[in-house]
């Protein structure tokens, strides 16, 4: 008899254990998520805000040399690098861009604005103040 109850014992023990390991292991992935899709979106506003956001997305400069407002997708692999194409545990960076405003969204877990003021390419925003 006490040897069935201490066999129990442990055996519940066992499986505290494990659930254990197992939540310290999907914490461990969304950490790495979620700091994985924090570098893909600095790095993007830091490419806006140097006047570089070219060198990602080529198709934003049109004809006339002016930024196109629109809708972009970038791909990124799995260790949060640059990707042609989509990858399957990959993270997907959506941006809009409208008269200076970057909106980036990569996934469901990072999500970040950005303005900045180009001249000649960007509509400045006036803000009257009332005397």
């Amino acid at each position: 008899m006490e040897l069935t109850i201490s066999l129990l014992f442990f055996a519940f023990a066992a499986a505290v254990c494990i659930q254990l390991f197992v939540k310290a292991h999907n914490l461990n992935e969304e950490s790495k998520a979620l700091n994985d899709a924090h570098m893909i979106a600095t790095q993007i506003a830091e490419c806006y805000r140097a006047g570089e956001i070219e060198s990602l997305i080529p198709d934003i400069i049109g004809d006339d040399g002016m930024y196109k407002g629109g809708s972009y997708v970038l791909y990124y692999d799995e260790n949060a690098d640059k990707a042609k194409q989509a990858v399957s545990d990959g993270y997907t960076a959506e941006l809009l861009y409208a008269e200076g405003n970057l909106d980036i969204k990569v996934g469901d877990y990072y999500s970040l604005s950005v303005y900045r003021y180009i001249p000649g390419k960007t509509d400045a925003v006036n803000k009257e103040v009332a005397p």
